[in-house]
């Protein structure tokens, strides 16, 4: 398989029978900005660009978290409330509770509408309220039961939540690229097991590029995917994965 470096105007060609040598040949243009691998697929003879050089991951600052209500709403505008019978009533409608949550421990549903968190009064009825309702539960304590009203089938019912922690995003995974095979990854978020469906005890890692053309993206791998075991071996976090993978490129 022949292995090239196009920087600038060179192109280096270097042949590598095996894995040893592509190995080799690999370390020592690992600092190029690509490379350009040539590879058959039965009858053809093809050439792909990969970016051997790993992206040095972004510090992220250390912002606190703050405290989260595991449900979505919408507001409660004046047209809705008075289409659903309750004139003059402001606050949030919930629209879904979040599994696993302190939510829906508390049995909040979908249909309450939120008129108040730890004693303030909710005050939306217009959609540019939206924040009103996240600005409020933020100030709340983390860890720590606070009084919920909601209105549930024309009733004012009083329920304690626990305002737990918010949970962490996307881009406060952990992630990792595989260069060789222009493969990015990082670890699963709350937001990723809700939307997808996967239980607490599914664990990977979540696919977050599979460029096209790459080795990773010819095998069939694509973004959203989750990488559950290499040969055989469980990947439950990033540095399952990476361990695995250094032992296999």
């Amino acid at each position: 398989t022949p292995l090239y470096s196009s920087a600038a105007s060179d192109v280096y060609k270097r042949q590598v029978a095996d894995l040893a040598a592509f190995r080799a040949v690999w370390a020592e243009l690992s600092t190029k900005d690509q490379v350009m691998l040539g590879f058959r697929r039965r009858h053809e003879s093809l050439l792909t660009l990969v970016k051997p050089t790993r992206k040095k991951p972004t510090e992220r600052g250390g912002e606190l978290r703050k405290a989260w209500l595991g449900v979505k709403t919408q507001v409660l505008t004046s047209d809705l409330a008075q289409a659903l019978g309750m004139p003059g009533t402001k606050g949030f409608r919930v629209t879904e509770v979040y599994p696993w949550t302190e939510a829906a421990k508390a049995g909040l549903r979908v249909g309450d509408i939120l008129t108040s968190i730890g004693g303030t009064t909710l005050e939306a009825f217009r959609a540019r309220d939206a924040q009103e309702l996240k600005q409020v539960v933020e100030r709340q304590p983390i860890g720590k039961a606070v009084e919920v009203a909601v209105m549930r089938a024309g009733q004012r019912t009083p329920m304690q939540v626990v305002m737990q922690e918010s949970p962490g995003t996307a881009t406060d995974a952990k992630s990792a690229e595989v260069a060789a095979i222009e493969l990015e990854v990082r670890e699963l978020t709350f937001i990723d097991r809700v939307e997808h469906r996967w239980p607490e005890e599914v664990v990977g890692v979540l696919i977050t590029e599979a460029t096209s053309g790459g080795w990773a993206g010819m095998a069939g791998l694509l973004i959203d995917d989750l990488i559950v075991s290499v040969e055989d071996e469980a990947v439950p976090d990033i540095g399952s994965f990476e361990r695995v993978m250094k032992g296999v490129l």
